[in-house]
């Protein structure tokens, strides 16, 4: 059952992150570093599924696990026994563009709604290690998937950049089939756009030179970039 449970997690290390997502009102992070891997979960019912969930899966794992490290395996640790040092840190609910709304002209903030997902990042020894998905099925929250180390890492660092920059993350949004991901972000009054890696190189891919040189720090108006997430959502369409 064990192996079962990891590959099933497993599945999520190669994908990167993300669908839209919108900052959650965050309670203070959960630190599961006692042998109860203990969790104030503050009845915040996602949140309550990423404890427990994680919880159930740590404490099988180091139980059972007796040839060490699993290859593959979907968080960025050194030895199993990182693991009951974990923080379960800021949660995100995932929102998806319509791409259709989008192509007929719609902007990009308006074209979103919530997918039910949420994902929060897990930290090992301070750092970002990977993310946790929770889904809600058959009435109930669960855990189910773990991985995408890179994408936690950007996440993190980049809710980090513009917190200390005063700005006010929002949502996290993702346009699935453009396969780009952007942190909208309250600034200076205006509402503009933080594009993560996936859309980063979709922008790039199309050579606009206002779309240029991006980072993860950068902040977009959606004038400028929504032609090309617009032809990336057409080309991929028709393949």
């Amino acid at each position: 059952m064990l192996r079962r449970k990891l590959t099933r997690y497993l599945c999520m290390a190669s994908a990167m992150l993300v669908s839209p997502i919108a900052f959650a009102t965050d309670p203070q992070n959960l630190n599961l570093s006692t042998s109860e891997l203990r969790a104030d979960t503050s009845g915040f019912a996602p949140r309550v599924a990423a404890v427990n969930g994680f919880r159930e899966f740590t404490q099988s794992l180091l139980q059972h696990e007796t040839q060490g490290l699993p290859g593959g395996f979907p968080l960025a640790i050194q030895d199993l026994q990182d693991l009951r040092g974990a923080v379960i840190g800021h949660g995100f609910q995932v929102y998806e563009a319509n791409a259709q709304s989008l192509l007929a002209g719609q902007r990009l903030g308006e074209s979103v709604k919530a997918s039910g997902i949420w994902r929060f990042i897990v930290q090992i020894a301070g750092k970002p290690a990977g993310l946790l998905t929770v889904d809600h099925i058959d009435g109930a929250w669960q855990l189910v998937s773990m991985g995408a180390i890179e994408g936690s890492r950007e996440l993190a660092a980049v809710h980090a950049y513009h917190t200390a920059k005063g700005n006010k993350p929002l949502r996290l949004i993702r346009v699935p089939q453009a396969s780009s991901d952007f942190l909208e972000v309250s600034s200076g009054g205006s509402v503009r756009f933080a594009p993560l890696l996936g859309a980063r190189e979709a922008l790039q891919r199309y050579a606009i030179e206002s779309v240029q040189n991006l980072t993860s720090e950068s902040l977009l108006n959606e004038t400028d970039f929504m032609p090309s997430i617009r032809q990336s959502i057409q080309h991929n369409l028709a393949q």
